[in-house]
Parts: C-alpha cells; sequence; structure tokens
C-alpha cells in the first residue's frame, strides 16, 4: 500500500521475515505483512501504526490483523534469544 515505513522498522521487518521464513507463506500473504507491522509497532511502541490505521490501509480487519501479530508473538515468546536480536 501507499505507507510510509521508517527504516528502523524496515530493518527488524527484513529480520523478521527471515526468522519467520518456515514460519509463514512464502510469498507472504498481505494478513502476515500487516502483522508483523503492527508486531513490531507495538514493540517499538510505535503509535503510528495502530490496528485502525493498518486496517484502514489493507482493507484488512483489525480481528486478522491482530492474530496475525499475536502469531509472531507466540513465535518469539519461544525463541526470545530470536527476540532479543531485533528488539
Amino acid at each position: 500500500s501507499d505507507m510510509e515505513i521508517p527504516e528502523g522498522i524496515t530493518k527488524r521487518l527484513n529480520k523478521i521475515k527471515r526468522d519467520l521464513k518456515d514460519y509463514l507463506s512464502n510469498p507472504l500473504k498481505d494478513k502476515e505483512m500487516y502483522g508483523i507491522i503492527y508486531y513490531t509497532a507495538k514493540q517499538l511502541n510505535d503509535k503510528r501504526f495502530t490496528l485502525v490505521y493498518l486496517s484502514e490501509k489493507s482493507g484488512l480487519s483489525s480481528v486478522i490483523i491482530s492474530a496475525e501479530a499475536n502469531k509472531i508473538q507466540n513465535f518469539y515468546n519461544k525463541n526470545p534469544s530470536l527476540k532479543n536480536k531485533i528488539f
């Protein structure tokens, strides 16, 4: 979509996509990408990328985006050493 994603988030998105390459679809589905963006923004306390904003930009429901972000959070809860390399 037409979102401007800051470089700090973009670098983390790439690391997350690499970590989750066997955990997510290939190529990534939109819902997964927006879930990653939301998860990353939450971790960084970046208020620009709210569920409402991402839902409006993507056309996906906030429930779907939140569910994808929760899957990513669960992955990193099970793999804290990978999370520490990103955040």
